[in-house]
């Protein structure tokens, strides 16, 4: 169980809704869903969501840090292990960080959706703290 609450409803065209676009309000499914989950879980930081303290990551903590050699590294390793931890959905394949700004991660994740073997690659990913 990924502790997120969202609740599973079966629609009466037959199609399995997840959850809802948290900007638009529209019904998200699949892939779409998973990607707003792992941004979810990634820009949460941890000790803030209420009755889940353990809930989220410490990239919040990495992201102003002085860019070094370490830093993209400790920035997959916090990734990988939260994705991991709150997102059954998916097996992380590759984490790659392609940007550091300030406020701001963008990263590419390769992962495999665990239920349909499909390969998932949700390039550009903004993380925005």
């Amino acid at each position: 169980m990924s502790g997120r609450g969202n609740s599973t409803t079966e629609p009466t065209n037959g199609v399995k809704m997840l959850g809802m676009d948290r900007n638009t309000g529209k019904l998200l499914s699949g892939t779409d869903h998973i990607r707003q989950s792992i941004v979810d879980i990634l820009t949460t930081p941890l000790g803030t969501r209420v009755m889940l303290p353990e809930y989220g990551s410490k990239l919040f903590d990495l992201v102003d840090n002085p860019t070094d050699p370490s830093l993209a590294m400790r920035i997959i390793m916090e990734s990988a292990g939260a994705i991991a931890r709150w997102e059954p959905r998916v097996r992380i394949d590759r984490i790659n960080v392609l940007a550091v700004d300030i406020g701001k991660i963008t990263i590419l994740i390769i992962a495999t959706d665990i239920e349909t073997q499909q390969r998932l690659e949700f390039n550009n990913m903004e993380l925005i703290f």
